[in-house]
C-alpha cells in the first residue's frame, strides 16, 4: 500500500531514507532489504512482518521510507483512508461471472543471486539510521547489489554521502555485485561517522560475488569521517570514525585530501576498526591522511588486520595503518 504522508510521528527508532524521493511507506514494520542499482534506476524491496514484498524505484516514487513497526497516528490515518477508498470502488465494480478454473504455475522463488551488470550511476543517496540499542538491540542487514550512487560533481552546501550510517545501533551491510559510492563535496563515499553515532558498521560478502568502491570527496575518507565544521584543531566528532568491520569483499577505498582510505577525515581520529574473514582490501589515503586509521594530524588506535589481504597506501607522510601525518598510532594488531 502506498500514502503521501511525509511526517514521521515518534517513536521511530529504526528509520530507512531514500533520498530525494514522494514518501512511500512499506507499511507497518517494513525494513529495506535489498538496494539493487540496473540502468541508473535505483530500486527498493522492502519486506514486511509477513514475509511479503515491496518494490519501489525512482520511476515510480521520490521517496522511500521504512520505518520500525509503527508509523503513527497520521500515516496509520491515511492507510485507513486509502483501504475506505479501495472498498468503496469494489462495490462499485459489476460482477463478473467467474471464469474456469486454470491449472496454477509453479510459484516463483526468490531469486537472491546478483545481477550480472554494474548500474549506470545515479544521484540519488541512502541513509539508515538505526537506533535499537540496549535490551532491543537488533542489526539492521540489507544487500547492496550493483549500486552506482555518484555525487563527487556536486559541489552545493547541501550536498551528502552516496551512502550514510549512523545511530548507535549495529548495520550490517552484504555487498552484492559491483558497487561503487562517491561522496559529494564535505562528505564520504560511505560515511559512518561519530557525530552520527556509535553503532558498528560491519560489511561483509557472504555470498563471495561483491565488491566496493568507496571514494570521498576532499578532507573525508573513503568509508568512515568527513569534513568537520570550523578549524582545523576543533575537536568535530563528524570527522572521527570508529567501529567499523569488514569480514568479505573486495574492498577500495580511496581518501579525499587529508582524509584517510579507511578511517578520520581530515583531522578525524579512527578507533575500532577490523579487517578479517575473507575480505581483500586496498585503503589509499590521500595527503597526510592514513591508508586505514587517522586523517592528517590525527590518531588511529585499536585497529586489527585478522587473516583477508589488505593493502594500505598512506598519504605523504602518514602511516599505512595507524596514524596520519603528526598523529599516533597505538594498539595496531596484524595478525
Amino acid at each position: 500500500m502506498t500514502n503521501d504522508c511525509r511526517e514521521l510521528v515518534e517513536p521511530h527508532p529504526a528509520l530507512i531514507k531514500v533520498e530525494p524521493w514522494a514518501a512511500r511507506f512499506g507499511g507497518a514494520g517494513a525494513l529495506l532489504v535489498h538496494a539493487v542499482g540496473n540502468r541508473g534506476v535505483l530500486s527498493f524491496i522492502l519486506a514486511d512482518e509477513e514475509g511479503s514484498t515491496i518494490i519501489a524505484n525512482s520511476a515510480e516514487a521520490e521517496l522511500v521510507v521504512a520505518i520500525d513497526g509503527k508509523c503513527g497516528s497520521r500515516c496509520q490515518a491515511a492507510e485507513k483512508q486509502e483501504e475506505e477508498q479501495e472498498q468503496q470502488e469494489e462495490e462499485k465494480e459489476p460482477t463478473v461471472p467467474a471464469a474456469a478454473p486454470l491449472t496454477a504455475a509453479p510459484a516463483a522463488q526468490a531469486d537472491n543471486s546478483s545481477t550480472s551488470t554494474p548500474a549506470e550511476s545515479t544521484q540519488n543517496v541512502i541513509t539508515i539510521v538505526n537506533n535499537f540499542v540496549n535490551d532491543a538491540k537488533q542489526a539492521f542487514s540489507f544487500v547492496l547489489d550493483n549500486v552506482n550512487i555518484d555525487r563527487s560533481n556536486n559541489y552545493s552546501s547541501n550536498n551528502s554521502a552516496a551512502l550514510t550510517v549512523k545511530g548507535d545501533g549495529d548495520t550490517e551491510i552484504e555487498l552484492d555485485g559491483d558497487n561503487i559510492l562517491k561522496g559529494g563535496y564535505g562528505h564520504a563515499g560511505l560515511e559512518k561517522n561519530d557525530g552520527d553515532g556509535n553503532g558498528t558498521l560491519t560489511i561483509k560478502d557472504n555470498n563471495k560475488n561483491g565488491s566496493l568502491t568507496a571514494i570521498g570527496a576532499a578532507n573525508c575518507a573513503g568509508i568512515g569521517g568527513k569534513l568537520g565544521i570550523g578549524n582545523a584543531w576543533d575537536k568535530r566528532p563528524e570527522r572521527n570514525a570508529s567501529n567499523i568491520t569488514i569480514t568479505g569483499g573486495d574492498i577500495l577505498a580511496v581518501g579525499g585530501d587529508d582524509g584517510a582510505g579507511i578511517g578520520g577525515g581530515a583531522y578525524g581520529n579512527a578507533d575500532n576498526i577490523t579487517i578479517t574473514g575473507n575480505a581483500n582490501v586496498t585503503a589509499s589515503g590521500d595527503s597526510g591522511g592514513a591508508g586505514i586509521g587517522g586523517g592528517q594530524s590525527a590518531a588511529g588506535q585499536n585497529i586489527t588486520i585478522r587473516d583477508g589481504n589488505v593493502t594500505a597506501i598512506p598519504g605523504g607522510e602518514a602511516a599505512g595503518i595507524g596514524g596520519g601525518y603528526q598523529g599516533s598510532g597505538k594498539n595496531i594488531t596484524i595478525e
